[in-house]
């Protein structure tokens, strides 16, 4: 349920009295970094892979991907993914 919460604060799908919440047990850490990254981890994975509902991925880049180095660690996921996606293909054709 936390992973869910934690998904949602971060994509921006969280009312508002819940995103407070979420930001206090940050702050006191109760949700800790590693916690974040995590979600932040499979968020992307999910992104890249197409996996987010459309409204999801309109929130996610409405209220994620805010800073370059988001869309840097985006961009490189992404192509490191689509590289091990063609390995896959031409090993499989061998």
């Amino acid at each position: 349920m936390m992973d869910n919460k934690i998904r949602n604060y971060l994509i921006g799908n969280l009312p508002e009295e819940e995103s407070a919440e979420v930001d206090l047990q940050i702050i006191k850490g109760e949700i800790t970094k590693e916690d974040l990254q995590i979600t932040e981890s499979e968020l992307l994975d999910d992104v890249i892979d197409g996996m987010l509902p459309p409204e999801e991925l309109e929130m996610y880049r409405n209220n994620f991907i805010l800073n370059e180095q988001r869309k840097d660690e985006f961009r490189l996921l992404f192509l490191l993914k689509e590289y091990a996606r063609q390995r896959r293909v031409n090993t499989a054709q061998n």
